[in-house]
């Protein structure tokens, strides 16, 4: 056909099975993943003018065809360019469009993340500084942003413990420079932001989840396997942290996986509950934005949220250090009554920053 498929680049993952006149069929890469998983990524050449049929053996996409880029770094799904359903898409190629990449969800790499860090370090340099936390095995620094207030009493900010979990780091974003843009109400605090955890597997393009011997989520133990980790335990041992707030996505789509949801760690089920009232009614002021309903809440016992691997688990380990409030936030790859944006999900991390500055707010009432 002369057409190429590739992962060589950031966070690509595909197999190519086989190739007939109408596509191609493929598969995911599992990799270390113990069990199924859903993330791929792969970027086709040569295709420019030509409508081309890509399959899959399971279940690997949402509701809205793949995200689909041009440059592998914006994002955005683009359902009306052909049919498509869990397991397939047919993809109409401009007459130019000679390289385009497409993913399960809207990834987000380092490069990505480049552009949003030198961005916030050159509109609040005064307070913003970053540094590296850990270099990991494949020799790559893993950086570490903190907005340094002089206070005594700190936020932190995780994600991609889960290194698939791509939507998560632009609420990430969102929820950042909400903060540096309304620092006033987030003054009594230092924030400390770690977007990668799981840095290797984000730009290798692993799947992260359930990795074997255990995920970066499990590993919060008193001799952790990751390098990362012991070192982000390190750090926190020198913190008075108030605030713990870690940012995942949950299973590809379906029933709870649509919407938002807080999974609440067992110590904090009141406080938790107080601020997914709020963050309800905060996302309920934006027209058209990802809504947090608070009736998808994840409850001790329900689902994943259950049995003692979350003991050893990020936000287990941030009531385990005393923070006074612990938040872990599932955020959807699709959305079932909404579409899914860079924006939106930028906007969403926003309210999620508003949220607990409301919440704060009413601690030092």
């Amino acid at each position: 056909m002369g057409i190429c498929i590739d992962k060589e680049y950031p966070g690509g993952n595909i197999e190519v099975l086989s190739e007939d006149e109408d596509g191609f069929t493929l598969k995911q890469e599992l990799r270390d993943t113990e069990g199924d998983w859903f993330y791929w990524n792969f970027r086709v050449k040569g295709a420019a003018g030509r409508t081309v049929s890509f399959r899959f053996l399971s279940d690997v996409m949402g509701y809205w065809g793949p995200g689909v880029s041009n440059d592998g770094i914006r994002w955005q799904y683009r359902p009306e360019r052909g049919a498509h359903d869990h397991r397939s898409f047919t993809y109409k190629f401009d007459p130019d469009e000679n390289e385009t990449y497409f993913s399960m969800a809207l990834p987000y790499q380092l490069s990505r993340f480049r552009l949003f860090a030198d961005g916030i370090k050159a509109a609040y340099g005064d307070i913003v500084r970053e540094s590296v936390l850990d270099v990991t095995p494949e020799g790559r620094k893993v950086p570490l942003i903190v907005a340094d207030n002089g206070a005594d009493r700190d936020i932190t900010l995780s994600c991609r413990h889960h290194c698939c979990e791509s939507v998560a780091s632009y609420v990430l974003e969102g929820c950042f420079g909400y903060m540096l843009s309304h620092r006033d109400d987030f003054s009594r605090f230092n924030i400390h932001m770690l977007p990668f955890v799981d840095l290797d597997g984000a730009e290798n393009g692993d799947q992260g989840k359930n990795r074997r011997p255990h995920d970066h989520n499990r590993d919060y133990i008193d001799r952790p396997v990751y390098s990362v980790i012991r070192r982000w335990k390190e750090y926190l041992a020198g913190l008075h942290v108030s605030a713990f707030c870690d940012f995942h996505d949950p299973w590809l789509y379906g029933y709870d996986h649509d919407y938002s949801s807080l999974v609440i760690n067992a110590a904090k089920v009141a406080d938790t509950e107080r601020f997914s009232r709020i963050y309800r009614d905060v996302t309920r002021e934006r027209a058209g934005g990802i809504p947090h309903t608070a009736g998808h809440d994840i409850y001790p016992g329900q689902d994943f949220n259950k049995g003692d691997g979350r003991k050893r688990s990020a936000s287990s380990y941030g009531a385990d250090i005393g923070a006074e409030h612990v938040f872990s936030l599932e955020t959807p790859y699709f959305g079932r009554d909404f579409t899914v944006t860079e924006k939106g999900l930028r906007e969403y991390g926003e309210d999620f920053a508003r949220s607990l500055a409301i919440l704060l707010g009413k601690d030092s009432d």
